[in-house]
């Protein structure tokens, strides 16, 4: 009997491993598209008449190019690191180190810098609690579509979230979207919370699970109470029977962010708030209250000092923090308790 010889057929495998991530895919084609027709339009190619692999020389014409465009310092940096990934998809795998960080186009990118005039921009109003109370009493909680409403309101503020983590952000993004499954509740616990496992996160890294606990705050915005609310609609038959999403709709359809902000304009008509809002008014919350910066960023998910730029602004933090050590009661308080200091005299 002749001997079965056993194949491996794993080129669609390796494609689909090397494959880019449908997150970076626009940009990651888009960028190296630019800079080959805006090389073509203005010479600036290699000897042999090529584009590819981008001189010294060209990196740094592109570099002035982008930065006179009116490009800041931040996206030109992203720019270069968008095509450091393409020279390596093409097999330009010493161009990164030779080139991208040669010590030339450094000192580039620290003279563009220094500069640069970062202009003020206008940065969206973050959610307070004052505003989470006046969304609240726009929803009639016995009412499904509302309940729901409310129910992502108040648990991405108090979870701070990104508002994509509980919605689905578009239609090509629905295997992202928050199952039942993931969903554990801990209601018989001292302190009862319920824990939703996020199946995708912005800095997505698939060997450390994210999750957000939703608790409660005994106030009139309590995020636990507005979600339980929300999960004995849910679990009512009727209710999305063929659906194992977690935010959907009655009809069975995944509760979107296109719809979340359209329902936010109609409860806050006239404020300058969106999506983020809801995670830089939590953190602001939480500053104003004293939290350290440790337990924000923790809550937060964040994995660098970043979630600093939600609260640093903010003057009413700066008044929060600084009210124990200006006030004149505290501050005179301190000034009596510090020990007298003794002179000792000459013999």
């Amino acid at each position: 009997m002749a001997r079965r010889e056993r194949t491996y057929r794993g080129d669609g495998r390796i494609r689909k491993m090397l494959k880019t991530p449908a997150t970076a895919a626009r940009r990651f084609t888009t960028e190296p598209r630019k800079y080959a027709r805006t090389a073509r339009e203005l010479g600036w190619l290699n000897t042999n008449g090529s584009t590819w692999p981008i001189s010294l020389n060209n990196l740094l014409r592109y570099i002035a190019f982008s930065y006179e465009k009116g490009n800041q310092p931040a996206t030109i940096a992203t720019y270069l690191s968008t095509l450091a990934k393409f020279h390596t998809y093409k097999g330009h795998f010493d161009w990164k180190n030779k080139i991208r960080l040669h010590p030339i186009v450094a000192v580039a990118l620290q003279n563009i810098k220094a500069r640069h005039h970062f202009p003020v921009t206008k940065q969206k109003e973050p959610i307070t609690v004052e505003l989470l109370e006046q969304i609240k009493n726009c929803c009639v909680l016995s009412e499904p579509h509302h309940a729901l409403f409310w129910c992502i309101a108040t648990v991405t503020f108090h979870t701070l979230s990104r508002i994509g983590e509980l919605v689905v952000p578009n239609r090509q993004r629905t295997a992202w979207a928050v199952r039942v499954a993931n969903l554990s509740l801990q209601l018989d616990a001292e302190l009862p919370f319920a824990t939703i496992t996020l199946p995708r996160t912005k800095v997505h890294n698939p060997s450390k699970p994210e999750f957000i606990v939703i608790k409660a705050t005994h106030d009139a915005v309590c995020p636990l109470t507005a979600f339980l609310n929300y999960m004995e609609i849910r679990a009512t038959p009727q209710y999305a029977p063929k659906s194992s999403g977690l935010f959907v709709l009655e009809n069975g359809a995944l509760a979107s962010r296109e719809w979340f902000l359209g329902g936010l304009k109609q409860a806050l008509p006239g404020i300058n708030v969106a999506g983020q809002s809801f995670r830089a008014g939590g953190a602001t919350h939480l500053a104003m209250r004293g939290a350290p910066r440790l337990v924000i960023q923790r809550l937060g998910r964040w994995n660098s000092t970043t979630f600093e730029q939600y609260i640093r602004t903010q003057p009413a933090i700066l008044v929060a923090l600084s009210e124990p050590y200006t006030n004149s009661n505290i501050a005179q308080a301190s000034v009596n308790r510090r020990p007298a200091t003794t002179h000792r005299q000459d013999e």
